[in-house]
């Protein structure tokens, strides 16, 4: 399965000067709980905001002009070879069977065409930011988890990709 993660300010921004403009400690718990033991694609400029592999997760860095490489760190030209070697890395060891695309605009905004869930952290404040997320068509998405933090204002919501019918 593929999924987009994301959290996402009240005025659509993810990041502002190559950084998350936010710390908020249950949006970074969320994120870690739910891509635990998992593949992450992101792009060059969201793997040097971190600048270090995420642990316990193969990470693979999307860029033509750097490569990143080390103990579960791999780097692909374009965000379908990374889907690819996921996949491949997944079926010859076993693991990781699910694919999180994490960042930034560019691989979340070409990444909606392959993702078949959304995980959408939604921030109830507005940021100065100079990232966006993309609009997505919510008729392809359907949400079907939502619930807000009690201890911040955040809401984490789940779309899932509607399957239309053949007709």
């Amino acid at each position: 399965m593929i999924s987009i993660i994301a959290a996402v300010s009240k005025n659509g921004v993810i990041g502002c000067n190559g950084h998350i403009p936010w710390n908020i400690p249950e949006d970074m718990k969320y994120f870690r709980r739910i891509t635990d033991g998992s593949a992450v694609i992101m792009g060059r400029k969201t793997y040097e905001s971190i600048m270090r592999p995420l642990p316990g997760r193969l990470n693979i860095v999307v860029s033509k002009t750097c490569n990143f490489s080390g103990d579960l760190l791999m780097t692909a030209e374009t965000l379908e070879k990374a889907i690819e070697t996921a996949r491949k890395y997944s079926a010859e060891h076993n693991c990781f069977k699910d694919i999180f695309l994490c960042g930034g605009n560019a691989i979340y905004q070409e990444g909606l065409k392959y993702a078949d869930r959304i995980y959408l952290t939604e921030i109830g404040c507005e940021y100065d930011g100079d990232v966006y997320f993309p609009a997505f068509d919510k008729n392809l998405f359907r949400l079907v988890s939502s619930e807000k933090c009690i201890s911040a204002d955040i809401t984490f919501n789940i779309y899932e990709k509607q399957i239309t019918p053949c007709a």
